[in-house]
């Protein structure tokens, strides 16, 4: 699957100073973290409301991921919003 500029131009183009092209990192972790990526899916799926620590432990693998697939520090990941 193609990414759009405006998809590319939401990842930054390098990580950790080596160039890491987002469609090739993104499915890259991915696969490293699919058992995480199947829980926050599992949680958010879930027909029943989470209970406080689901709801926490979703939002700490999300943004754990997000920080790992962005090259973001943990901080700007936890101030986070989607506008």
């Amino acid at each position: 699957m193609a990414w759009s500029p405006a998809e590319q131009a939401a990842f930054p183009s390098v990580t950790n100073g080596v160039a890491d092209p987002p469609p090739q990192r993104v499915s890259r972790w991915a696969s490293l973290f699919a058992e995480e990526l199947a829980e926050v899916h599992r949680l958010a799926a879930s027909q029943q409301p989470l209970s406080d620590m689901e709801l926490q432990e979703a939002l700490y693998l999300a943004g754990r991921l997000l920080s790992t697939v962005t090259d973001w520090p943990i901080d700007r990941v936890d101030d986070f919003t989607v506008a």
